[in-house]
């Protein structure tokens, strides 16, 4: 990028990673924000991949725009799991969202949905159950006005099938009672809708369909008030985010390469083409690496936060290359969060 004074700026797009959480067991799907003068990531914290009823969620906070962290709580219910934890604030307080599954029998899809507040990011209230929430999973919430957002789906993302998961939008004034809104027609698979306001005011939503071996995967990009919508088929991703910077909308998520490999990736979104462009990968993620968020820290730097499969773990540095999604799971390697900042006047985007 070339400087208005002649120079040039030579700050890398994506930074050098920083570890948010390490210690050997399985730390993933972790969720960032900014509030009251700090950064706060919350992540499922637990000893297996999937069914452990004594997962936690951990929260940590950072002072220092994510260069260190520190545990601030471990909020959970016993016997159950606590799958993507979404933390958002709303009404001068700070919450955390989460799917909870019980872990006596996955296949049944026995969730609910489950809310904690805090008023200062380290005294948080007992999770408290939404009403009406079983057999659902929920993405997460964004602010518009008075009003939270949020997108919902049935709870099956341990056995996804070819038809429509009942994708639908939540809105609350209030937390305590819940309506229906609008929501866009997003196809068989609809889950994990993530939505934004653009400076322009324009909703958007990203929403990605996953269908039973990834045959009739798509992206859908839904906006406007009459959510008109286009797909990308054939496009696999979980776990999206999108932002906008200087007009310019960005769209990070959990990519499948096709090989058995997966990256925490980031695309512009392209609207007049109806498609999107990559920008990059962070290289940083290691084997099951994915479920990124975003924190922005000023007008032109975003945090950028996901797991990663833990290149401190002895038997990882053991091996002789990086293992795939499936046998790093498999073989229940843990798993890290890390951080990255983005310098976006660094990034190859915009036209």
């Amino acid at each position: 990028m070339v400087l208005p004074d002649g120079g040039v700026d030579n700050t890398p797009f994506i930074s050098a990673p920083f570890t948010v959480w390490h210690d050997g067991a399985q730390n993933a799907a972790a969720d960032a924000t900014p509030f009251g003068g700090a950064v706060f990531a919350a992540f499922r914290h637990a000893s297996a991949w999937s069914g452990d009823p004594s997962a936690r969620v951990y929260v940590v906070r950072s002072q220092d725009q994510g260069r260190t962290w520190q545990k601030v709580a471990d909020p959970g219910v016993t016997g159950l799991d606590p799958r993507q934890p979404r933390l958002f604030a709303f009404g001068k307080k700070l919450w955390l969202l989460a799917t909870f599954w019980d872990t006596t029998d996955p296949t049944a899809h026995r969730t609910t949905l489950r809310i904690s507040g805090s008023i200062d990011g380290a005294t948080w209230a007992p999770f408290a159950e939404l009403p009406g929430t079983d057999g659902i999973a929920a993405w997460r919430p964004r602010a518009i006005g008075s009003q939270l957002f949020f997108s919902v789906w049935g709870a099956d993302e341990l056995f996804p099938v070819d038809q429509p998961t009942g994708f639908s939008l939540l809105a609350t004034a209030d937390l305590a009672k819940f309506a229906n809104a609008a929501a866009p027609n997003a196809g068989p698979g609809a889950r994990e809708g993530d939505l934004v306001v653009r400076a322009s005011g324009e909703r958007w939503m990203v929403v990605p369909g996953r269908t039973v071996g990834g045959t009739k995967d798509q992206l859908s990009f839904c906006h406007g008030a009459e959510w008109k919508c286009w797909s990308i088929p054939g496009m696999s991703v979980e776990a999206p985010a999108m932002f906008e910077w200087n007009g310019i909308l960005y769209l990070t998520a959990k990519r499948d390469t096709g090989s058995g490999i997966v990256r925490t990736s980031i695309w512009q979104v392209l609207d007049d083409t109806q498609d999107v462009s990559p920008v990059a990968d962070v290289t940083a993620g290691f084997g099951e690496t994915g479920g990124p968020s975003l924190a922005p820290l000023d007008s032109e730097r975003v945090l950028l936060v996901f797991h990663s499969t833990s290149r401190l773990d002895p038997r990882v540095a053991a091996l002789p290359s990086e293992p795939t999604e499936v046998q790093a799971e498999a073989q229940g390697y843990p798993t890290d969060v890390l951080a990255v900042e983005l310098n976006m006047p660094s990034a190859a985007a915009g036209h």
